[in-house]
């Protein structure tokens, strides 16, 4: 038996690449049945499958692509139609591949029973196709043209990079001292070159949103279906826009559940709708470019989030103070949502499943260095608001002091920096006639004041910052430069620590701590 071991990874990179096709033709199809290109394509798709498994010697794989097969070759003879039910029979089939996939790679027992779904699939495939006088339209379908890149060669790339960009910053370092104009001259021509560099390598890594919103069409499908429920699912603005692979991957997870949850709880069964004078329910999924961040909307026209019974409920589990429940705003409201197994109760309907992993969803956001922002009208639906960088391995930070420490805040979140005398007691101040609320950054970090001069008689330097959609005053020692850096994670335990979001090394040799502002409010 031949050794296969060295073509696993490549079988399940070119499998994972022709399941997402079969699923964007199934999708298609599902609109146009009756159309050859479409149904030639998966024909294909399936056929493709079929002899990459035969090869790896997966033959659980190999008989399962080839009943789908069958079926497909009759209707390209026009010897059977496609109904919705054979449709759906292939949905199923494409998921059964995938499971099966991840079974035969990883040499794990079968969990999933396929010789009933072709059973039931032959079964389906007995009808006969009536003579139609339906003319027949054509699509032309193209595969994605691309080359596939080991995704460890790439991080290897941007490691090798941020190495360099660390050396550069400590040539700069030691050069201070000597004054050469020809070495500062060099310096800038080298800096031009990493700068161009990164932005290569970047690219490569960069994936566009669209490459997922196939997977999103066909879990708001399912779902909907499932449920009896009628829902138009759309992508709206830029789906063009890149994000860097790692990121994108994290993204899923949120984007999944929170689009669930829109189609779950959010939109009401048809009946209910119906009564309220609302039509086929609308979940939408937004992309648009903010500087050097991504900001993504997760919308629904559903029942809304009633805030009433929230924090009706939030009093009951002692989560806020009966003192504050006048006062709190929709930040609150979704901090209250974040609370693990906030929405469990069952007598928290209206809400029910909107805090349900919410919380893992804000920590995921707020992991990529992101932010999560929430808009809710009862009755009319509820938005989510993601804010997500572009890229997280090398970024431009504001350095500022803290007694003796340095410490990194990304510019993404830095609106503007000030400078303003604050007396002890003061909680918030005037700027460009907006009223900002205070707060110590040595306070939020647990740091005690070495400051031995009085605050009544100090101008503080003050970073004015977005945390959580809101602009906060962030009172720091000093202000010191504007960096490129190189940002690498936190090693475990150390990646527990609430409020760091990586750590970085200066061109003098110290290291760094990136602060990660969403998680310190």
């Amino acid at each position: 038996m031949q050794n296969i071991s060295k073509y696993i990874q490549i079988f399940l990179t070119d499998s994972r690449k022709e399941l997402e096709k079969m699923n964007q033709i199934l999708l298609q199809l599902e609109k146009d049945p009756q159309n050859t290109e479409l149904i030639n394509a998966l024909f294909r798709t399936a056929h493709a499958l079929k002899g990459m498994a035969a090869t790896m010697g997966y033959q659980r794989l190999t008989e399962l692509c080839h009943a789908l097969e069958e079926p497909l070759s009759k209707a390209r003879e026009e010897k059977l139609e496609l109904t919705n039910e054979m449709i759906n029979l292939f949905f199923e089939g494409a998921d059964l591949i995938s499971g099966l996939v991840e079974e035969e790679v990883n040499e794990s027992p079968s969990q999933l029973e396929y010789k009933s779904f072709i059973t039931r699939l032959k079964g389906a495939a007995e009808f006969k196709l009536t003579p139609s006088s339906k003319e027949r339209i054509t699509f032309s379908y193209k595969p994605p043209q691309s080359i596939s890149v080991d995704t460890h060669i790439l991080d290897d790339f941007i490691n090798i990079v941020g190495e360099m960009i660390l050396r550069r910053n400590r040539l700069i370092q030691l050069n201070r001292p000597l004054f050469s104009y020809e070495i500062e001259e060099e310096m800038e021509t080298l800096d031009n070159l990493i700068r161009e560099l990164y932005s290569q390598v970047l690219k490569i890594r960069m994936l566009p949103v669209s490459t997922i919103t196939d997977l999103l069409h066909r879990i708001v499908r399912d779902l909907a279906q499932n449920q009896g429920k009628e829902i138009t699912f759309t992508i709206e603005g830029d789906k063009e826009i890149n994000l860097d692979r790692t990121i994108l991957e994290e993204l899923m997870d949120p984007l999944i559940h929170l689009i669930r949850n829109a189609v779950d709880h959010g939109i009401e069964p048809p009946a209910i709708r119906k009564e309220k004078g609302k039509g086929r329910g609308k979940v939408s999924l937004k992309f648009a470019k903010e500087r050097d961040m991504v900001r993504v909307e997760v919308k629904d026209d559903g029942e809304g989030i009633d805030v009433g019974k929230v924090k009706e409920q939030a009093l009951k589990n002692n989560i806020i103070e009966k003192e504050k429940l006048d006062s709190i705003d929709n930040e609150d409201i979704l901090t209250i949502l974040c609370t693990p197994g906030f929405s469990t109760s069952k007598q928290l309907t209206e809400v029910s499943g909107r805090g349900v992993g919410l919380d893992v969803v804000k920590e995921k956001v707020e992991k990529l260095g992101g932010s999560i922002q929430m808009r809710s009208e009862y009755g009319a639906g509820t938005v989510f608001i993601l804010k997500i960088p572009v890229s997280t391995h090398i970024i431009y930070a504001l350095l500022i002091k803290l007694n003796s420490q340095t410490f990194a805040i990304p510019i993404t979140k830095v609106l503007t920096t000030t400078k303003i005398p604050i007396k002890d007691t003061q909680k918030a101040f005037i700027f460009r006639d907006e009223q900002i609320r205070l707060v110590r950054l040595k306070d939020l970090l647990g740091i005690k004041d070495h400051s031995k001069e009085k605050e009544e008689t100090k101008q503080f330097p003050v970073v004015i910052a977005e945390i959580g959609g809101k602009k906060r005053g962030l009172i720091v020692d000093e202000l010191l430069r504007i960096d490129q850096i190189f940002v690498k994670p936190l090693g475990k335990p150390l990646d527990k620590i609430e409020g760091f979001y990586g750590v970085t090394i200066l061109g003098d040799g110290r290291m760094v701590l990136v602060l990660e502002l969403e998680r310190l409010r």
